[in-house]
């Protein structure tokens, strides 16, 4: 049955529970093996315990419902975008909107966890000359096993699917025939690897997708409250491509993220997000971004226990250091430059060197310069490295077109004051809501959990640990009515065309600096404070987000000026009406500046503090910390 996939109606969550026998060999591979004497070893998860990666079981039940489709099982090529994703429309055409549509499938790795790891068997392949018949020299590869010859080995995970109300045992059917097509799986499946055995889907949960009742209390006014986010596997999330064919996902996790996912969930329950009865509310609730939560070490026995607190907050760009051991702070020098620390206590000013900003640091500063700050510690496992490929209608790897992610890991072994063994990392958000009854309803919806959370389709789980707690301001140390403000997330505060202006036909940059320009924002918020200066970086955002939101209409593709993270403002004159003003701008984050004149919201611009950008503090420099932070620099 054919639907407009943009009409939205009422579904059904299965949760599925998939098993996949394979008999030995076979060989899913990972990127390790050459340090141990193997040309390939099998991909394992964290523990160590092998697995199917989740893309590639995809690959193999879209091929199966592509089979049956084309054999007349009552499938169409509209029913398997519905459950694979659909693309965008080609932009080619001017005006164009840049809508892909996620899937309704969601595939976790499938994990063989019976597998004893005591022993490590292997295999080998060679090459045959076509015209001798004798092996080809040099031509061997060395292939880990991970159970011996004709071993059966059961690879186990689940699936998550969105059904129109009435037809789960009909999906649940199609899908347990596709996935009894593949008949083989993994890398050399024409030398006879991989060949499947058995396979199973079996329905754990069939929940129908509703939007809570708003609470009784359902006009008890803002809400403020503060999550403890958990996943489901690794997320892959605000990717930065660090090479030509790899990528970085971000350990943060944009608000915009969640919010996009509970939109999500409220199409699946009948509702459209965008022009619907919770269009507005949905716009107005506010998630901030989920920061790694911080530790608390137990002088006792050593074990971490979870703060309650986001930690990996960017540092200050002003910060600087000479050695990487003695930390200060040049925001109070003039424009930031020609900063001197003194090296050696015992020389005083006769002794210094040219302090060094972020950009020049050794890897092990950036931890002692967390330290110097009273932060508390934060642990950060390495990425999780996966290979994709795409594949042809023939089953064959497409020329060009193999890449690498390196997702987020969300599981930390313990320590053995700890007890050992592995738990969840843990992620930090604040959300905040209007109080009325729209927005309360929005609120449980999320609390119910999110699918689908970035390239890997995470499940997000929340859990309330209490409300957000109250903003702090504090001044700079000593000098009463300064504030140094820093950003904690990226923000939208300054528009390109403001700065740019035609000259014989060509754009080129007014005369005007950096510093004007983030006066004038700074002087629509606070009338009466003055910028003193800032050390701030700059950098554009374009490609996808820029295609998805105009600000300048469908038919103009224009990049956004983004100011990055860890930027601070020395402010000064922060008194009455503009202290109040800093404190709810610290609550609430800084608004988007205007593009072309004009206010920009979700719709035209992605960096709108409801979405989790433009995060401040105002408490930097404060104290003792502070204190020592500015008695460390000299200006030249």
């Amino acid at each position: 049955m054919t639907r407009d996939p943009h009409t939205p109606e009422a579904y059904t969550r299965l949760a599925l529970a998939l098993s996949v026998t394979v008999a030995s060999p076979f060989l899913f591979r990972g990127l390790g093996g050459k340090l141990v004497g193997l040309d390939a070893a099998a991909l394992r998860d964290e523990e160590g315990h092998p697995i199917i990666p989740a893309d590639q079981i995809r690959g193999c039940l879209r091929d199966a419902f592509e089979d049956l489709a084309a054999a007349g099982a009552g499938l169409g090529a509209s029913d398997i975008l519905d459950l694979f994703g659909r693309p965008s429309a080609a932009e080619r055409t001017a005006g164009t909107p840049n809508e892909p549509l996620r899937g309704r499938l969601i595939v976790s790795d499938l994990v063989a966890r019976g597998v004893d790891r005591s022993t490590q068997h292997e295999t080998t392949r060679i090459e045959i000359e076509d015209d001798t018949g004798a092996v080809d020299e040099g031509k061997m590869q060395v292939l880990e096993l991970v159970a011996p010859f004709g071993r059966a080995v059961t690879f186990e995970g689940t699936a998550i699917l969105y059904v129109p109300v009435g037809e789960e045992e009909a999906w649940t059917t199609r899908l347990r025939r596709a996935l009894a097509l593949v008949t083989a799986i993994g890398a050399a499946k024409s030398a006879g690897y991989g060949e499947v055995t058995a396979t199973a889907v079996e329905r754990v949960a069939a929940t129908p997708v509703v939007i809570p009742a708003a609470p009784l209390a359902a006009s008890i006014g803002p809400v403020r409250r503060r999550y403890r986010v958990t996943f489901d596997r690794a997320i892959l999330v605000d990717a930065e491509k660090i090479a030509d064919n790899a990528v970085l996902g971000s350990v943060v996790l944009p608000g915009a993220v969640f919010k996009g996912a509970l939109a999500q969930v409220l199409i699946h329950a009948g509702e459209d997000p965008r022009t619907g009865a919770y269009r507005d509310s949905l716009a107005a609730l506010s998630i901030g971004h989920a920061f790694p939560e911080a530790f608390r070490r137990d002088e006792a026995s050593g074990a971490l226990e979870p703060s309650g607190t986001p930690g990996l907050l960017p540092l200050p760009l002003s910060l600087v250091s000479a050695d990487g051991e003695v930390f200060g702070d040049a925001l109070r020098c003039p424009d930031g430059r020609d900063v001197l620390m003194r090296v050696d206590s015992r020389l005083g000013d006769r002794k210094c060197e040219a302090a060094r900003f972020a950009g020049d640091w050794k890897s092990p500063w950036f931890g002692k310069a967390n330290a110097a700050l009273g932060r508390l510690p934060t642990e950060e496992p390495p990425p999780i490295a996966r290979t994709h490929t795409a594949i042809d209608h023939d089953g064959v790897a497409t020329d060009q077109a193999l890449f690498t992610t390196l997702a987020r890991s969300v599981r930390r072994a313990r320590s053995a004051a700890e007890g050992g063994d592995w738990t969840d990392r843990s992620w930090i958000v604040d959300v905040a809501a209007d109080g009325d009854a729209a927005s309360l309803r929005l609120l449980a919806l999320l609390e119910q959990g999110l699918d689908g959370i970035g390239k890997t389709g995470a499940r997000a789980t929340f859990r309330a640990i209490g409300e957000t707690p109250a903003p702090v301001l504090r001044e700079i140390d000593g000098h009463p009515g300064e504030y140094a403000v820093m950003l904690v997330t990226p923000a939208h505060l300054l528009d390109p065309t403001s700065l740019v202006e035609m000259r014989d036909g060509r754009p080129a940059w007014k005369d005007i600096s950096p510093q004007k320009a983030y006066a004038d924002y700074w002087g629509q918020l606070l009338p009466g404070a003055t910028l003193v200066g800032a050390i701030a970086r700059q950098r554009y955002t374009g490609g996808y987000l820029a295609r998805r939101r105009r600000a300048r209409g469908q038919k103009a593709y224009h990049p956004f000026l983004i100011t990055e993270a860890g930027s601070v403002f020395h402010l000064s004159g922060v008194r009455g009406d503009d202290l109040a003003r800093l404190r709810d701008l610290c609550r609430t984050g800084l608004p988007p500046a205007a593009i072309d004149g004009r206010a920009v919201d979700w719709e035209t611009c992605p960096y709108v503090r409801e979405n989790g950008y433009g995060r401040i503090t105002a408490d930097h420099l404060s104290g003792p910390i502070g204190a020592t932070l500015l008695k460390e620099v000299r200006h030249a």
